[in-house]
């Protein structure tokens, strides 16, 4: 047994949790520059210390994501969540110090 063994419900889960951290930066977006997700994506762009906010922000809906999944018994499809939110961390870390 491998440690990353990838299969149809872990990408499901990695598809979700890329479906609601894109949801909610955009509505984060949205909300703080008073402009629509895509007008507010070029203002964000200029200030990079906000994009790594934003991506962290925009992970919480994946906790949610998450726990439902654990409760239902779908562990194949919450462990697909939280490699998504690792891999927007590992993102996160790379912008942060660069």
């Amino acid at each position: 047994m491998s440690l990353i063994s990838l299969n149809k419900d872990n990408l499901k889960g990695m598809l979700f949790g890329s479906i609601s951290n894109f949801l909610a930066s955009s509505a984060l977006i949205a909300y703080f520059t008073g402009k629509g997700p895509l007008d507010g994506i070029q203002e964000v762009l200029t200030y990079r210390h906000l994009i790594c906010g934003i991506l962290v922000l925009g992970a919480i809906p994946n906790l949610c994501i998450f726990l439902y999944y654990i409760q239902r018994g779908f562990d194949h499809k919450a462990k697909g969540v939280l490699m998504f939110t690792i891999l927007i961390s590992i993102f996160n870390l790379i912008l942060k110090f660069r």
